[in-house]
């Protein structure tokens, strides 16, 4: 059995509703075709924290997460979007453990929202299957009218 193939991704936007938040993705290589994940609102407003420099004043789950990765001295290569089933996202974190105590890898499942913060919080590459990338409609259109300012909507407000 082959790997199958993976594509690197990047978030380009952050936009908020008042049910949850859109976030835009493109691809690293520079294909012009953006898609947009749904989380909820408060995941949307760590991304964007994150993604902008601003800092919570204790830690957070996710800053919790980081730290026991760090802790334990593993090596998480990248992070991976994995499935998209009934309209929604799985995703994988894989730890490379190599310490004096354990030498492990382990895959762990996660939710997308995790992954995605927990990637520009450590600097991690993104990944999501290149089956998924290829199937989820190209919003590059709507990126492209909300960056207009057009009268229905708002700027995101994240943006790189």
């Amino acid at each position: 059995m082959t790997p199958e193939t993976l594509t690197e991704i990047k978030p380009v936007a952050v936009m908020h509703s008042r049910t949850g938040s859109g976030i835009f993705f493109e691809e690293v290589s520079g294909d012009s075709k953006q898609i947009v994940l749904f989380t909820h609102l408060h995941e949307g407003m760590l991304l964007e924290d994150e993604l902008t420099g601003r800092r919570a004043p204790r830690p957070l789950t996710h800053d919790l997460l980081c730290s026991i990765v760090q802790g334990v001295d593993a090596q998480t290569p990248h992070l991976v979007i994995s499935d998209y089933q009934d309209g929604y996202f799985k995703a994988s974190i894989t730890l490379r453990i190599y310490n004096e105590a354990v030498k492990k890898i382990i895959e762990l499942d996660a939710r997308p929202s995790d992954v995605i913060i927990m990637s520009a919080k450590m600097n991690i590459p993104l990944f999501i299957r290149t089956s998924i990338w290829e199937e989820l409609e190209d919003v590059s259109f709507a990126l492209e009218n909300i960056k207009s300012d057009s009268p229905d909507s708002q700027q995101p407000v994240y943006f790189k």
